[in-house]
Formats: C-alpha cells, structure tokens, sequence
C-alpha cells in the first residue's frame, strides 16, 4: 500500500462544505434529543449536543480517510468511537 502525503492535497472545498454540513446535523439531532431531555425529565437519555456532533464530525473524517487510506481506517475509527 503506497500512502504520501500528496493524497492530502485532493481534499477540496466541498469535502469542508461536507464537514460542515455533517457537523450541522450532528448538532441539531443532539439538540433535539437535548431539549426532549428536559422535557421528559424521567428518562435517563445518554447523548446530547456534544455526543452527536462529535460522532458526526469523526463519522465524516473517517470516510475522507478511508478514502485516502483504504477502507480498514473507516473499520478502525467505529471500533474507537463505539465505546463513546
């Protein structure tokens, strides 16, 4: 498997609009579940705003990398962030 550092340089800008939108939607689903939280206080809810967008964010990150590297980093980020 041949990797530079060159393949970094193929990254453009709708892969940045594809973070943002990624974190975008992380963030408004965590809010959801956030402010449905306070609403039902009686249920213990484990992910809010922070889980989701974070989870979003890596999601999106380990398709770019997968994509550059090869598919085993894609199986090697959801076997980290699992237990989150």
């Amino acid at each position: 498997m041949e990797f530079t550092a060159t393949k970094f340089s193929d990254l453009s800008i709708d892969h940045l609009t594809g973070l943002v939108i990624s974190i975008g939607i992380g963030f408004l689903i965590g809010m959801e579940r956030q402010f449905s939280k306070e609403v039902s206080e009686h249920e213990d809810q484990f992910a809010g705003i922070r889980t989701f967008t974070m989870v979003s964010m890596f999601g999106f990150i380990a398709a770019i990398f997968s994509s550059i590297m090869g598919i085993w980093i894609f199986g090697a980020t959801l076997v980290c962030v699992l237990p989150l």
